[in-house]
């Protein structure tokens, strides 16, 4: 009976863990709806504060860092000691986004690592879950919001959504955790998930983001070349699907508006990139004048030329290699294949190495626009490092 009422106990633990969470991400969402920010944020803070509170209870103080959290708190620490060394002598320094953005993917991935004991892979999937449906509203608010009419956004000669890049951020996360891990027997719900990936797809296309796309074109490709089975009969339909959507004209203006080519002067790649040859070129001047400090506080959309313009050599050494590390550890999933969790992790990685080629924050931020991300990393990490704990034990006895 006590053993019954221990599990039972456990259970309501594992619960209450899953629904501040789906608290916590309901708002982390709504707060990307500027109509609502100023109270979804104040909600969004809190549920963070009282998610973060609940982790420290559980686990009765005894938290822990695992590898991963040491090496990007290792990090951070390192690069809070550079810019507090150089805001004595230029403030530039303690204005850096990287310095603010930091701590946000660091405490989710915290927060989420000492909180997978907490939760199964069955309360892993209704997040994900939430987080679908979550950014299927926030898709059709920024669409009624911002887009009135099909034509309005052929004739539009500017971005209508201002938040695209944040916004899609979420949107082909969702995709991409709808498409490859959540996995129901229903057919009608594994319609349900193709049909809002679809969707994710068009909204995407229609907030103009041409980086989120190009990282969702790379992402399924490398689904198809290395978890596939069937690679050459999904290569023949996509092309030929292709073929198909590009002989047809309104299909083609579509995908056309999309990228900005009836925008952007296609013969001139400095135009097109909407002027980031210059801005990579300015940057990059900007620190070779200052290789090893850098200028402090920069704005170009690119993470490896902004980190080294703004914070030099010294920022890039103390950032990086927690994003490297976060791709090597990608790359030791892909042996995995079996494991769906692991599988999203690699595709969402490769995400974001390109959209790190053409914005300044992925995959730190904006904001907590990756907070699912280094969410499932973190539960990812602390079940491979438990399943490798248990191993050791089993070896040594």
């Amino acid at each position: 009976m006590l053993q019954m009422r221990r599990c039972s106990m456990n259970f309501n633990k594992n619960n209450i863990s899953m629904y501040l969470y789906a608290g916590t991400m309901v708002f982390s969402i709504a707060a990307q709806i500027q109509e609502i920010q100023s109270i979804a944020r104040v909600g969004m803070y809190a549920m963070w504060a009282v998610l973060f509170l609940h982790m420290l209870f559980v686990r009765k103080l005894k938290i822990e860092f695992g590898a991963t959290g040491k090496f990007m708190i290792g990090g951070f620490v390192a690069l809070f000691i550079f810019c507090l060394l150089m805001g004595l002598i230029q403030n530039t320094h303690l204005d850096s986004s990287y310095l603010a953005a930091l701590p946000i993917p660091i405490l989710v991935y915290f927060t989420a690592y000492n909180l997978k004991t907490q939760l199964g892979r069955k309360h892993i999937c209704f997040l994900c879950r939430l987080y679908v449906a979550c950014a299927v509203t926030l898709g059709c608010i920024l669409v009624v919001l911002y887009i009135p009419s099909y034509q309005s956004w052929l004739s539009a000669n500017t971005y209508i959504v201002g938040q695209k890049n944040s916004a899609s951020q979420i949107m082909i996360s969702a995709l991409l955790i709808a498409w490859f891990f959540i996995h129901e027997e229903t057919s009608p719900r594994r319609m349900a998930y193709w049909i809002s990936g679809m969707f994710f797809c068009v909204v995407t296309a229609l907030f103009q983001s041409r980086a989120a796309l190009l990282g969702l074109l790379t992402a399924l490709l490398a689904y198809i070349f290395i978890y596939s089975k069937h690679k050459l009969r999904i290569s023949v339909i996509v092309i030929a699907l292709a073929a198909i959507a590009f002989s047809n004209d309104d299909i083609s203006y579509f995908v056309q508006q999309s990228i900005g080519q009836n925008k952007y002067d296609m013969t001139d790649i400095n135009s097109f990139s909407a002027g980031r040859i210059d801005n990579y070129t300015l940057a990059w001047r900007n620190f070779q004048n200052h290789p090893i400090v850098g200028t402090g506080s920069y704005k170009v959309d690119d993470l490896y030329i902004c980190l080294l313009a703004e914070l030099g050599i010294i920022g890039f050494v103390c950032i990086m290699p927690l994003w490297f590390q976060r791709i090597g550890t990608a790359i030791r999933f892909l042996k995995d294949k079996d494991d769906s969790l692991k599988n999203v992790i690699v595709l969402l990685t490769i995400f974001y190495m390109v959209e790190s080629i053409f914005e300044r924050l992925p995959p730190f931020g904006p904001g907590v626009c990756s907070f699912f991300f280094w969410t499932l990393c973190g539960f990812a990490d602390a079940e491979e490092e438990k399943l490798h704990v248990q191993s050791r034990r089993i070896i040594c006895d």
